[in-house]
């Protein structure tokens, strides 16, 4: 009895002492249980009352078998990783004490608030790779402004209240000499702190670990899965271990045995994409015109809203072309720079930052500079800054011979991040027929990119009947693009390039509208996140056209972007030996993967959605004819595959092993 008396008088001190510590706890959990909130993440999988419920029953019986509750509630690491965050702070006397919380608490609010900004638009976290695009930041303007919220000042009302609270403490405290024991006293209790903070964060996560859970840090597929375990402090731990682990203290080590096994997949692959169709050469020697749209989404083709066709044009080509109506966008966080990519180097993008940032100084073996070896002059048209997603950088790099960049293009029509996008396609077309044939070019759109704000004059479409505002100035955008296509494939036929090129309109990636039960997910037809959801999520249209409106008609296979560059070069009867590109022609029907960066993957028959914890056994299998869910056998084999080539492909850039490939004339 005496003992207990003891306890709760010791925590009674700690308490009355150091209610500023304490304060400083309960407002950093409630905005990481906000942020999980407003993201939909977790902290809230259950009710509030089941929550704290379950919460309390892992307090008084924590046994190995509570993961379910490490997966759907991360307070115990979550506070964990508050206390090793701040244990320090308790070594310092009240003044410096109380300041020191104030900025910790401004530092990790700023970090909290700035992972919710860049997961509404990315569904995604920021890591150490994505900082190092930082000056990207300042160009996005508009569109990250348009991701706030009013809710969002809940972040920031505490530390306005602190701010002066701060200020009057220092004016009224003075500063006195610690006694001893006070320091004793200080220390103690931050070494009790320290200690309670490691224990919180390391017994569950070696549970974890123990149960079979290594592999989640080991083979870091998806950032959303390590939140998913460590919640949004533990995973910026990890992150910086990561990063400072892989490109400082073992920086781009690949063994002899994963390079042998890569050159093996590689020398396997390049036979079985050898392999000719009646596709092969079939456009031998034409222009290849490659355009880039954004944010464009497949289910909007054939689409009516209001009896009013949303996509008139690119209804119109699918008729004169090779339309793939079940083609999906690979990209990751790195989005438009990450479709670039799977584009024309036919490699999987980095699971977390830009390829086109990390590794521009890598060697590949990419379409351009394929072409370019082929005869072919290449050109790229954006009009928008070179500097952006390191674009005059890269496009060096993978053979681009010219690059039309914002100053480049006459300011003749304002419309959104830059010139709309009918006045860059008519100045490409321009620029194009001056260009020495065969070509290949590359352009990319932006009048359809986030936040949708397309000027009332540009909108066309009756949507009278629809709530959702950005679903509605989506559409508007949509229709305005696929003005501007109509108008381009005009001007190709009356210069005539339209015969005698390839010419390939694709989706780069999703809008970042897509959430269960939205309004777009409802005029798509999905429901929660279903099969169809994620499909529906996933598809970007693909249309190739040939002279004379050859090979047209609807495919059924499914394909990615990292297929693109593959597809050109069979259709030019271009050989793939010695080509380091991950895709497949998309004529080749058998036995197609297309393999998506958060573990996710689909063939002709399956479609396999991975678990938060990145376990298979915890994985769904869904047939992709009857959209219901199937045994878990049926997608075993592809998912190693699939597994297998994204790991691939991170040590192709993080070893730059095609430069060593062909220095070693492999």
């Amino acid at each position: 009895m005496k003992y207990l008396k003891n306890i709760l008088k010791a925590l009674s001190n700690f308490f009355l002492h150091y209610i500023d510590y304490i304060l400083f706890l309960f407002l950093i959990t409630f905005k990481l249980f906000l942020f999980a909130r407003l993201t939909g993440t977790v902290f809230v999988k259950q009710g509030t009352v089941q929550y704290l419920s379950t919460f309390f029953d892992w307090l008084l019986h924590w046994n190995g078998d509570s993961l379910d509750l490490l997966r759907k509630g991360i307070v115990m690491i979550s506070l964990g990783a508050i206390l090793l965050l701040s244990f320090w702070i308790l070594f310092l006397p009240r003044r410096a004490r109380f300041l020191s919380l104030v900025i910790l608490n401004f530092l990790i609010t700023f970090m909290i608030f700035a992972d919710l900004i860049y997961f509404r638009y990315f569904e995604d976290l920021i890591s150490a790779n994505v900082l190092l695009q930082i000056g990207q930041v300042g160009a996005l303007g508009n569109s990250i402004s348009n991701l706030f919220s009013g809710i969002d000042w809940i972040f920031f009302i505490d530390i306005l209240v602190l701010i002066p609270i701060t200020i009057f403490v220092f004016k009224k405290v003075k500063r006195t000499k610690a006694s001893k024991q006070k320091r004793i006293s200080r220390a103690a209790s931050a070494v009790v702190v320290f200690a309670v903070g490691y224990l919180l964060v390391a017994y569950p996560m070696k549970v974890f670990i123990e149960k079979g859970g290594s592999y989640l840090f080991e083979k870091t597929l998806s950032n959303m899965r390590v939140y998913e375990v460590t919640g949004l402090l533990g995973f910026h731990g990890f992150d910086l271990y990561k990063f400072v682990n892989e490109n400082v203290l073992h920086k781009n080590t690949i063994s002899e045995k994963e390079k042998n096994h890569i050159q093996e997949w590689f020398t396997d692959h390049q036979k079985k994409i050898s392999q000719k169709t009646p596709y092969y050469g079939i456009a031998k020697g034409k222009n290849v015109i490659t355009v880039q749209v954004e944010a464009f989404q497949n289910f909007f083709i054939d689409k009516k809203v209001n009896g009013q066709e949303i996509t008139p044009n690119l209804n119109k080509l699918k008729k004169e072309s090779m339309y793939f109506n079940h083609f999906y966008h690979q990209t990751a966080s790195g989005r438009t720079s990450d479709a670039e990519f799977l584009n024309n180097t036919s490699l999987y993008p980095l699971y977390t930052g830009s390829a086109y940032i990390n590794y521009s100084g890598n060697t590949f073996t990419a379409l351009p500079e394929t072409l370019k070896d082929n005869g072919y002059e290449t050109a790229a048209f954006h009009a928008y800054k070179p500097s952006f997603w390191n674009r005059y950088l890269m496009y060096k790099t993978i053979g681009i011979d010219t690059f039309y960049s914002l100053d480049t293009f006459k300011q003749d029509e304002k419309l959104g991040w830059s010139i709309s996008d009918e006045s860059m396609l008519r100045q490409s077309a321009e620029k194009m027929v001056k260009l020495k044939s065969p070509f290949y070019s590359f352009l990319i759109t932006l009048s359809s990119h986030h936040p949708y704000n397309l000027p009332s004059n540009y909108q066309e479409l009756d949507l009278n009947g629809y709530q959702d505002g950005t679903f509605k100035n989506y559409l508007q955008s949509v229709h305005y693009v696929d003005k501007a296509i109509g108008t381009f494939i005009e001007q190709l036929k009356k210069d005539g390039l339209w015969d005698e090129s390839i010419v390939i309109f694709y989706g780069d990636h999703d809008s970042g509208l897509m959430k269960a039960d939205s309004e777009i997910a409802q005029f798509g037809g999905a429901k929660g996140e279903d099969l169809t959801f994620n499909q529906m999520k996933g598809e970007v249209p693909m249309f190739i056209h040939l002279p004379g409106n050859e090979k047209a008609g609807v495919y059924q296979q499914v394909g990615g972007q990292i297929d693109i560059s593959p597809t050109i070069m069979h259709l030019l009867g271009i050989s793939p030996k010695g080509k380091y590109m991950m895709g497949t022609p998309l004529f080749q029907e058998d036995n197609r993967l297309v393999v998506f960066r958060t573990g996710a993957y689909t063939t002709n028959h399956v479609y396999y959605q991975p678990s938060l914890d990145g376990k298979f056994e915890n994985g769904t299998c869904f047939d992709t004819k009857t959209k219901n869910k199937t045994t878990l056998d049926a997608c075993k084999k592809d998912y190693e595959e699939a597994t297998d080539q994204l790991e691939i492909s991170d040590a192709i850039l993080k070893g730059n092993l095609i430069k060593l490939f062909k220095k070693d004339g492999k």
